[in-house]
């Protein structure tokens, strides 16, 4: 058996790794909760459910490591009750939410460029999406590699069939890419419902946002 480490060098590591910064939300991104000063075990979820809490205390672990951190603006008066059972089962808590979107190699953009087959050329967004050539050159190709990857359904938005380049970027943020990395089909990702959105995207008239075309047929 392993000898603990101090929490606040496995801190230290996963700032360093994931090279959070000073502008990134300080609620999202490192120490969310402190319930001791060893690590021994470590765990990993998506979101900090109360469920992802309980099953991490069964299991032994004494930092959990997530996605989506409790946020007070979203979770309001759940997020009382979580902290309060990170207290009771002495869990400590570390939230990487946009400095593991943008993380080089082991980011969400990257992680999801290698399940999908596209080969990375370029970042763009300050690192947050990544663009380059996919394997699949239709929209009906990628969408069925895609569900086949994630096990899970997609919505495709296609205004034409066929494309070349192609980009990987988390919500809200694709938008900007068509003018920024030249992409003509991208993905965005809504971690919350475990769904992926598939696009072929349109050069804007004027805007920041790419046309998006009719949902392909079920």
């Amino acid at each position: 058996m392993r000898h603990p480490v101090t929490l606040s060098d496995v801190v230290a590591y996963l700032d360093l790794l994931l090279a959070v910064s000073p502008e990134d939300d300080r609620e999202g991104n490192g120490i969310a909760y402190t319930a001791g000063d060893t690590v021994a075990k470590l765990g990993a979820a998506v979101n900090t459910s109360l469920e992802a809490i309980e099953r991490a205390a069964e299991l032994g672990v004494d930092l959990l490591l997530v996605h989506h951190t409790s946020w007070q603006g979203i979770d309001f008066e759940l997020r009382e009750r979580k902290l309060a059972l990170l207290a009771e089962r002495r869990v400590s808590l570390y939230a990487a939410h946009e400095s593991l979107d943008r993380a080089p190699s082991i980011g969400t953009a990257d992680a999801l460029a290698r399940l999908l087959g596209l080969t990375v050329e370029s970042r763009a967004l300050g690192g947050y999406a990544v663009v380059g050539v996919f394997a699949d050159r239709s929209l009906s190709a990628l969408a069925a590699r895609t569900e086949k990857a994630l096990r899970t359904r997609v919505r495709a938005f296609r205004n034409s069939e066929s494309f070349e380049r192609g980009a990987i970027a988390p919500r809200g943020r694709g938008g900007h890419l068509v003018p920024e990395g030249n992409a003509r089909a991208w993905l965005r990702h809504l971690c919350h419902r475990r769904r992926l959105h598939v696009h072929r995207a349109l050069r804007p008239r004027g805007g920041d946002e790419p046309g998006v075309g009719r949902p392909l047929p079920d």
